[in-house]
């Protein structure tokens, strides 16, 4: 049970991440940045409260997930991958990963 937010937070994302740029945030770069930080913040934060806080494994899990996801969105029509965005997403979970460990 406590692995389910995990499990919706990665739904969220996916689902996010697939809606065609203009649908849900402006251009605004800036927003854009600090959106993928919580993105990432909050899912290693379901992580840490639904799994062991020793098994920082799946942490690369998290990882190769944000790549993933970055590179999921060239697919997507009006959606471009973009190298800050995954260092967005990285700092978002490294941030809540140093600061509940």
């Amino acid at each position: 049970m406590k692995k389910i937010p995990f499990l919706i937070w990665l739904l969220v994302i996916i689902t996010v991440t697939s809606l065609p740029q203009k649908t849900f945030l402006p251009s605004n770069r800036g927003l854009d940045k600090v959106f993928h930080f919580f993105l990432y913040s909050t899912l290693t934060l379901f992580f840490f409260l639904g799994f062991d806080k020793k098994s920082w494994k799946y942490l690369i899990f998290i990882v190769i997930f944000a790549g993933i996801d970055e590179i999921h969105q060239y697919l997507i029509g009006s959606r471009t991958p973009s190298f800050y965005d995954f260092l967005s997403n990285f700092s978002g979970i490294i941030f809540t990963f140093l600061t509940l460990k």
